[in-house]
């Protein structure tokens, strides 16, 4: 018995440290067991401005359309719990209108900041769930020379999915070629406040985007 015992047990050791040598050579189980430091969002949505006027027709809006850009620091130490990530983000607004005024681009653009935290507790989670707060500074102009500013803060919650699952082979050239450790996709709802006399920034807005940790 006792011989079958000391068997058992040594069969036992040899399995798991084969199962740790596969894992310490497998070079797409490296990759997801480095923690990011730094992470670039691009992102965009549609129906960002909602008129002010209630009586105005709403055929005759057309829905403008931002596109943000992010970069977040994420703080190493702290991902055991989670990943937590802060940073600046700038939003632009190409070919918009609001109760037929044409948005000027140059002169349409908001800056800020996010934090951020996304529940990502295991190795490989496929699907990752994230909130964050936004605050940001909207200055506009309007075709008919109509400009104003105002400060637009709120929160979103969200999903990232991680495409490194898909194909861990692609993700690891993705890696030697860019220095990208996880890729995302993004889909969120934000839901934020800020207005003037001549806009009002939507209360909730669905947000979808790429997210690319290094």
């Amino acid at each position: 018995m006792t011989k079958f015992l000391s068997a058992a047990v040594c069969v036992g050791l040899l399995g798991i440290s084969s199962a740790v040598r596969a894992t310490e050579y497998d070079p797409t189980q490296r990759l997801q067991s480095i923690r990011p430091a730094w992470s670039f969002q691009l992102d965009s949505t549609h129906g960002t401005f909602e008129q002010t006027d209630s009586s105005a027709d709403p055929r005759s809006e057309k829905i403008p359309s931002s596109i943000g850009l992010h970069l977040n620091y994420q703080p190493t130490f702290l991902q055991a719990l989670g990943t937590f990530s802060v940073g600046p983000s700038f939003y632009f607004y190409p070919f918009s209108t609001v109760n037929q005024r044409v948005l000027k681009t140059p002169h349409t653009w908001a800056a800020g900041a996010e934090a951020r935290y996304q529940l990502r507790l295991f190795r490989k989670q496929w699907l990752v769930p994230t909130a964050a707060y936004h605050s940001q500074y909207l200055a506009y102009q309007l075709s008919d020379g109509t400009s104003g500013k105002t400060m637009v803060r709120g929160h979103s919650l969200g999903a990232l999915f991680l495409l490194n699952s898909i194909d861990p082979e692609i993700s690891l050239d993705f890696f030697k070629s860019w220095g990208a450790l996880r890729t995302y996709l993004l889909a969120e709802l934000r839901m934020t406040h800020g207005n003037d006399r001549q806009i009002v920034f939507s209360q909730k807005s669905y947000f979808f985007g790429l997210r690319i940790e290094y």
